[in-house]
């Protein structure tokens, strides 16, 4: 059941389909936006613990062995 209100939602706050209709394309648009020119993201690119470098030395965690 609808209100009477002048923003396009429903009672429950969901919208009508004209409005989730304009959800559906901004949603698609962002995606288009982030395949063309994605976003910078450091956690993707941070190293976590040591790298292929010290496992190729052989020693684990930087240890000398003596």
């Amino acid at each position: 059941m609808l209100s009477d209100n002048s923003e396009g939602t429903s009672e429950n706050g969901t919208g009508t389909g004209k409005m989730n209709f304009w959800n559906h394309i901004a949603g698609y648009a962002a995606a288009i936006r982030e395949f063309v020119a994605p976003t910078y993201r450091p956690e993707r690119y941070y190293m976590r613990g040591p790298g292929p470098a010290c496992a190729r030395r052989g020693n684990s965690l930087g240890v000398g062995t003596n």
